[in-house]
């Protein structure tokens, strides 16, 4: 939840539904990132959980006890594992040339800060429709690339947004394109049925979902 887009709407829906936990969500209307973030940091000071930082290298059994194995070499008993990664796994790769640039990034910490820029968003799920909408609301010149002809990976909602973003004028949406080469101030791209093109790019983000790290 740290690493979403500053100021990031969350839905907790369906909102009539009862968590059979002791977990509390805030109040769904207006609920954005830091709302969130603030309820959930509450909630595990309240019950003194105090996260580790490290790294999972291996889990094998010991009779009835799981053992976990950490890349520093310490090791935890444990009767139950639960692999609760969400999506912070490895971030899948263009693998073209230039995507090691500074300006190129699979996270969009804070949308805001690229008004009057020209912005590449790589990608045609949720994330990457979420992003390039936040980013054309804090005033950058956003194209978002993705390679079919409709954004089927996105929900209906960010299919939404992206089209009123794209109706007032605020987002460029370029269907069946692929990236060819990233260089310091351009991408550089193939559209299907068209002539390759440079697009102008400040900064680019890559959001073609990730791969979780389970290959234990």
């Amino acid at each position: 939840v740290e690493n979403y887009p500053i100021g990031k709407p969350i839905f907790t829906d369906p909102p009539d539904r009862n968590l059979d936990a002791t977990l509390e969500l805030p109040d769904p209307q207006g609920l954005d990132r830091e709302g969130l973030l603030s309820g959930l940091k509450q909630q595990a000071a309240d019950r003194g959980l105090q996260p580790t930082a490290a790294t999972l290298k291996a889990v094998t059994r010991d009779g009835g006890v799981l053992q976990v194995h950490l890349t520093d070499g310490k090791v935890i008993a444990a009767y139950r594992v639960i692999l609760a990664l969400g999506r912070s796994g490895e971030f899948r790769r263009l693998d073209v040339p230039g995507e090691e640039l500074d300006h190129v990034s699979s996270v969009c910490q804070d949308p805001g800060s690229f008004r009057d820029r020209d912005v590449v968003v790589v990608g045609g799920g949720d994330t990457a429709c979420e992003v390039a909408v936040a980013l054309s609301e804090g005033g950058a010149r956003v194209s978002l690339l993705h390679r079919r002809s409709e954004l089927t990976s996105a929900s209906a909602t960010q299919r939404q947004r992206v089209g009123e973003a794209t109706a007032a004028g605020r987002l460029k949406v370029f269907p069946t394109t692929k990236v060819q080469r990233i260089t310091a101030d351009t991408v550089e791209v193939v559209r299907e049925g068209q002539e390759p093109q440079s697009l102008p790019a400040e900064a680019v983000f890559t959001l073609i979902g990730r791969k979780a790290p389970v290959d234990l």
